[in-house]
């Protein structure tokens, strides 16, 4: 039996792999899993909710197969937008909890989510909303409660939107949510790990910073080889 990576690592597109791994290409298909190094095996998931809880899925299922155990940890790795626009582009934050949001009726602020209409997920919620991520003392990243959304803020109003209604949220992306649904599912033990590539609502790419984001990944990465 070869020898057990302790970490999964998922991540969610190519682009963001390529920028994470430069020197190593990424499989053609998600889900495939790739030894990065001897403590790390890696893949990844595919862009928004549905994709990333499916092939999330998929991969610790594979990693089970292969290894006959879970990883240890098993950790999604990406970039993602701050509500706070004073957030320097490349800070990392660890979440605590991810809430979703697009799911329901309407849109803007004539949205309204399943609880509103009376239709309960108390099974996957576990307080206003949120699912708690485990804390991991070993991890001295900052904490930030992260907003999964089914498509990103197109502008500075759609994100105030989605601000007021999760005042407490720090950070959106699209995958978050059901990776923890999917860790749970297979009482896995997760991460999230994000860095700030630009500002919720920020369409013009110039204003983004992909490259420092992927730069500070890669450092944070090479620290757990």
């Amino acid at each position: 039996m070869p020898l057990t990576p302790s970490i999964l690592l998922i991540i969610p597109t190519q682009f963001e792999w390529r920028g994470i791994f430069p020197e190593r290409e990424a499989p053609e298909t998600p889900a495939v899993l790739t030894e990065v190094s001897p403590n790390i095996c890696a893949t990844w998931c595919g862009l928004g909710v549905v994709a990333s809880t499916l092939f999330t899925e998929v991969a610790l299922n594979s990693f089970r197969e292969r290894y006959q155990q879970l990883p240890a940890w098993t950790i999604l790795l990406g970039i993602a937008g701050s509500f706070d626009p004073s957030v320097p582009k490349g800070t990392l934050y660890r979440g605590s909890a991810v809430s979703l949001h697009g799911i329901g009726v309407g849109e803007g602020r004539s949205f309204r989510s399943p609880e509103e209409l009376g239709w309960s997920q108390d099974s996957l919620a576990e307080k206003e909303g949120w699912l708690t991520i485990p804390t991991d003392n070993s991890c001295a990243l900052p904490t930030a409660k992260i907003l999964t959304v089914c498509s990103g803020s197109d502008a500075p109003e759609t994100a105030a939107i989605r601000k007021s209604r999760y005042p407490s949220a720090h950070l959106e992306e699209m995958e978050g949510f059901s990776f923890v649904l999917a860790c749970k599912r297979n009482a896995a033990n997760f991460h999230i790990i994000r860095a700030v590539s630009n500002t919720v609502g920020e369409r013009d790419p110039s204003q983004w910073n992909t490259e420092i984001a992927l730069k500070n990944l890669r450092e944070y990465l090479s620290a757990l080889s």
